[in-house]
C-alpha cells in the first residue's frame, strides 16, 4: 500500500518526467516548424527548398541528435550534410553512418582537443558555403563548452583550468559566457563571420535564464543587440577582475586582451526560440493540476547561490501551511532557472542537490511538505544525478544514519548525503536542456 510520503513523490517524479517530455525536440520543434512538399514553414515564415544549392544542417549542444533526428525527419532528402556535436552518441540511429552525415563526441563542461577538432569542422563547412545555401542551426545547452575553438592566441590547457576555476567560483551563466565568448573565434556572432551570404535559421532550445539567444551556447550564431566584441572583451575582463582571476592568469590573458580583434558579423539570420523554462513549467502545471493541486509558477528565473534559494523555498512551503499564502494545500509550487555553488569543501554534489539539501532543515516543520529540484538534462554537476528530493522526514532519517546537514553543507557534499537516503534524482541524460525544475509539493 502506498503511503501518503510515496504518493507525494511519485507526483513530484511524473510532474517533473511530463514537464521534461516537453521540451524534447521531437514534441517542441514540430509545433513550430513543418515541411509542405518543397516548402519549409516556420510560423508564418515559408523557405523554398528547391531555391537553394545547398542545404547544411549543423547541430551542437546536449540537444543536438534530438534536435537532428526530428530536423531529419522534416527535411528528409533535403538535407545536403550534417554535423552533430554533443555529448553522447544516441543509440540505434543508422542515418548517422551516412556519408553525408558526420558526428563528434566533445567533451563537457570542459572543452577538449576533440571539441576543438568538431568546431574546426564546422568551420570548414560554413566557408565552403554561398549564398545559394541555406544553413540551419540547432542550438541547445551546452554548446558553449562541446561547440568551441580558441583563438590563436588562447592555449586550450590554460583555458579550461580558467573555466573550471570560474565555474567553482559560483559565476552566473551569463558571466562564464561573456568570458568564453571574449576568448573563442567562434562565439558572440563570430561563426556568422565564417559564412559566404547564405541564408542562416537558428533553432535553440535555451538553458540560459530569460532566454537571451546571445547567451544560449554562447551565442556564435546570433547578432549582439547590446554591445560590440570590444565591449563584451571589456566586460569579460571586468568579470575576471571580479572573481580575482585576471591577475592569476594575466602572463596569458593580457596579450589575448591586447592583441583580440574580432569582426562583426553582417548576416541577419532567423532565429526561432523551440524550448524554454517556461514551457516545461506550463506542461508540469498541467500535470500537477491533474492530480488535484492548486498550482501557481513563482517563477522561472531563480538563481543565486543554491543552498540559499532551497532555504528561500523551504520557507514558501512552510508559508503555505501556516496562512494558505501563496496557495491553499494541497498545492503545488514550480520554479525554474539555475543557481550556482560556490565550491569550498571537497565533496561530490551539484546545484540541485545542494539547492535541496539548503531546504531540508526548514522542511522538517511541514508535514507532508516536499521539495524536488533537478536538472532537465538529467546532469547535476559532475555526478550521475539529476537532482535530489527533501522532504520533512529528511532531517530525521539523516540524523538516524549519522549525516549532519551542515557539514554536508559545509563541505559541499549533498551528493553522498542523498545517495545514503535513496533520495536522488536519477533519470539518465534526457537529450534535452532547459536548465533546472524545483516542484514544491504539499499536502
Amino acid at each position: 500500500m502506498t503511503t501518503p510520503r510515496e504518493e507525494l513523490r511519485n507526483h513530484a517524479l511524473s510532474i517533473f518526467n511530463s514537464a521534461v517530455e516537453r521540451v524534447q525536440p521531437h514534441n517542441c520543434i514540430p509545433q513550430m516548424v513543418r515541411r509542405k512538399g518543397n516548402t519549409l514553414e516556420i510560423r508564418s515564415n515559408r523557405y523554398s527548398l528547391d531555391s537553394y544549392n545547398n542545404v547544411y544542417v549543423i547541430a551542437f549542444g546536449k540537444a543536438a541528435p534530438g534536435m537532428f533526428r526530428t530536423m531529419e525527419d522534416i527535411l528528409g532528402q533535403w538535407i545536403t550534410k550534417a554535423i552533430i556535436i554533443s555529448n553522447e552518441l544516441p543509440a540505434g540511429h543508422t542515418s548517422l553512418e551516412k556519408k553525408t552525415i558526420r558526428y563528434y563526441r566533445g567533451s563537457h563542461p570542459l572543452p577538449a582537443d576533440r571539441n576543438v577538432e568538431a568546431t574546426n569542422h564546422v568551420i570548414d563547412l560554413c566557408r565552403s558555403s554561398t549564398s545559394d545555401d541555406l544553413v540551419i542551426f540547432l542550438i541547445s545547452g551546452g554548446g558553449s563548452s562541446l561547440f568551441f575553438a580558441p583563438h590563436e592566441r588562447v592555449p586550450l590547457d590554460k583555458y579550461t583550468e580558467l573555466v573550471d576555476q570560474l565555474m567553482k567560483s559560483g559565476t552566473t551563466i551569463s558571466e562564464l559566457n561573456t568570458v568564453r565568448t571574449a576568448l573563442s573565434q567562434v562565439k558572440g556572432g563570430q561563426l556568422l563571420t565564417k559564412i559566404n551570404n547564405a541564408t542562416v535559421i537558428n533553432f535553440i532550445i535555451s538553458d540560459v535564464i530569460g532566454d537571451p539567444v546571445e547567451f544560449i551556447a554562447s551565442g556564435p550564431t546570433v547578432l549582439p543587440s547590446m554591445d560590440t566584441m570590444s565591449q563584451r572583451r571589456m566586460r569579460a575582463k571586468s568579470i575576471l577582475e571580479q572573481y580575482k582571476l585576471h591577475r592569476k592568469h594575466a602572463h596569458w590573458l593580457t596579450p589575448v586582451f591586447d592583441h583580440l580583434s574580432p569582426n562583426e558579423p553582417s548576416i541577419e539570420p532567423d532565429t526561432y526560440l523551440v524550448g524554454t523554462n517556461r514551457l516545461a513549467l506550463l506542461e508540469a502545471k498541467n500535470r500537477a493540476e491533474e492530480y488535484g493541486y492548486n498550482v501557481t509558477i513563482l517563477s522561472t528565473m531563480l538563481k543565486g547561490e543554491s543552498r540559499e534559494i532551497g532555504h528561500l523555498l523551504g520557507t514558501v512551503m512552510l508559508e503555505t501551511l501556516v496562512s494558505g499564502n501563496p496557495l491553499e494545500p494541497p498545492c503545488c509550487i514550480l520554479s525554474g532557472g539555475e543557481t550556482t555553488v560556490t565550491v569550498h569543501g571537497g565533496g561530490k554534489g551539484g546545484r540541485n542537490q545542494e539547492l535541496a539539501l539548503g531546504a531540508a532543515d526548514i522542511l522538517r516543520d511541514a508535514g507532508t511538505g516536499l521539495i524536488l529540484s533537478a536538472g532537465t538534462d538529467g546532469i547535476d554537476g559532475p555526478t550521475d544525478a539529476a537532482g535530489a528530493i527533501v522532504d520533512s522526514t529528511t532531517a530525521f532519517r539523516a540524523a538516524r544514519e549519522g549525516l549532519s546537514i551542515m557539514d554536508s553543507l559545509h563541505e559541499n557534499d549533498s551528493y553522498h548525503f542523498f545517495n545514503a537516503l535513496d533520495d536522488l534524482v536519477i533519470t539518465g541524460q534526457t537529450g534535452t536542456n532547459v536548465m533546472d525544475i524545483q516542484i514544491g509539493l504539499v499536502e
